[in-house]
């Protein structure tokens, strides 16, 4: 019998009991987060070829996964490090409070260690660069569940340095202290979603000045793309915060 996907525009999600083993082994569910459609089909489709995996859902967001995981057994969270609308350490956090039972592996597109570090920090078991490979993922996956920790080779030395030597680098919080009242602004609201001529108009300067701004910003956060800025911000926790120093009231 073979199984039947269910697509939306969205996600695409695997009934509970479209095994494809039928020995009777136990199998391993995984839920697969990631913004990059192409990549998200390719990875959910991949893992869900092994006989000794599940894919419960293939989603674009935070809050898909939030739905998949509501009723449902799952073992493995594989979640892309810069997600639209949450950081993946940030969610990958809330999601181990919320469901300390799965085990979560991050997927990012850059070896980079500060990121690694943060996210074993926020409790993942697993820290993958993308272009590692397939056979690594499917390596990791079952690796956390059998107890084991999984970070990409090239930047296990660096990790290992950075738990061991935890003021050897500052952290997310510390990085953020460093910004100009000016520059905590940009950040804030790149966070909302804004492009430098927004921000120009928005703080009534030029767009060169909002462009010197993130030079600097970047520099001192140690990133290289706004999106990264934002993830740092979340990471400190100025997720929500407004220019105005206010938060949205809480859902």
């Amino acid at each position: 019998m073979h199984a039947v996907v269910a697509r939306t525009s969205s996600c695409w999600w695997l009934p509970w009991h479209a095994v494809l083993a039928q020995t009777g082994a136990v199998t391993i569910s995984v839920v697969v987060v990631d913004d990059h459609r192409a990549f998200l089909d390719a990875v959910g489709a991949r893992l869900g070829a092994e006989p000794d995996l599940r894919v419960v859902a293939a989603v674009a967001s935070t809050a898909e996964a939030d739905r998949a995981l509501r009723g449902e057994t799952v073992d493995v969270a594989v979640i892309d490090v810069h997600l639209a609308g949450e950081d993946g350490i940030v969610y990958a956090r809330r999601l181990l409070s919320e469901h300390p039972g799965v085990r979560v592996v991050v997927l990012s597109g850059s070896d980079d260690a500060d990121l690694a570090t943060a996210a074993v920090r926020a409790g993942a078991s697993a820290f993958l660069v993308k272009s590692s490979g397939v056979e690594q993922l499917l390596g990791a996956v079952r690796g956390v569940v059998r107890g084991e920790t999984w970070i990409t080779p090239r930047l296990l030395t660096e990790v290992i340095i950075d738990l061991t030597e935890p003021r050897r680098r500052p952290g997310p919080e510390e990085r953020v202290a460093t910004l100009t009242d000016r520059e905590r602004e940009v950040l804030l609201l790149l966070g909302e979603g804004l492009d430098r001529a927004a921000i120009a108009k928005r703080l009534v300067v030029s767009v060169n000045t909002v462009r010197s701004h993130m030079a600097n910003l970047f520099a001192k956060l140690g990133v290289h793309s706004s999106v990264e800025a934002v993830g740092v911000a979340a990471r400190a926790g100025l997720a929500g915060e407004t220019v105005s120093g206010e938060r949205p009231p809480p859902r």
